[in-house]
């Protein structure tokens, strides 16, 4: 954990953003890791990080989920930074993103000026996040765990289908449903944050594996 927590934090201070602690948490199955802009720290599933032994993909996924979350720490603390640019105080920030207050008051050193180019991208966060589309990207989340959720369903019901005809239509409706997560999960990677955040994993797990 020490050797993650160092990695990540080298980062995070090259981008000159606050560090982070990063802490074993029982995530749901198939999540990887999240970042809690709140407490200022990286969530990895314990359920991996307690395997005893991890094959060279495995370790090269973690070094992806890793990174991807130290991005979306990055991400915050520019949503901060322009916040501030804007006029905002530290416990204004904190009270209108949540935001980790420690963070927001170091954002406030490094301000963002709204409208010049480097204000781009962080205002493409919070409105995604936190304004003008958070309805849309909610709306995408609540699609991911209600197809997910319908897949989990269908196969526990295709084992206790007493008929070949409930198995046949039972194997349509799980086509159905993992058609429509495929298509919940596009629109989920083409959040702006997302793009960001899958595009810095993608590269370090193509360094581990030796792919660049």
């Amino acid at each position: 954990m020490d050797k993650i927590e160092n990695a990540i934090n080298t980062q995070l201070s090259a981008a000159q953003v606050l560090e982070c602690n990063v802490v074993r948490s029982p995530l749901a199955r198939g999540v990887g890791g999240q970042f809690n802009h709140q407490e200022w720290l990286i969530d990895l599933n314990e359920r991996t990080l307690c395997s005893p032994l991890i094959n060279s993909a495995e370790a090269s996924a973690l070094a992806e989920t890793v990174f991807h979350e130290a991005k979306h720490g990055e991400q915050f603390f520019k949503i901060a930074r322009l916040l501030a640019g804007q006029g905002e105080s530290a416990e204004a920030i904190n009270a209108r993103t949540g935001i980790n207050l420690r963070a927001a008051t170091e954002a406030m050193a490094s301000p963002i000026t709204s409208g010049t180019p480097e204000a781009e991208r962080p205002q493409a966060f919070f409105d995604s996040i936190f304004d003008a589309h958070r309805d849309k990207r909610d709306a995408i989340y609540m699609r991911l765990d209600y197809w997910e959720s319908r897949i989990t369903q269908v196969n526990e019901l295709w084992h206790i289908a007493a008929s070949p005809e409930e198995k046949a239509q039972l194997l349509l409706d799980l086509q159905e449903a993992k058609n429509e997560r495929r298509l919940a999960e596009t629109d989920y990677k083409s959040l702006p944050e997302e793009v960001e955040a899958w595009l810095a994993g993608s590269n370090v797990g193509k360094i581990y594996l030796g792919r660049t």
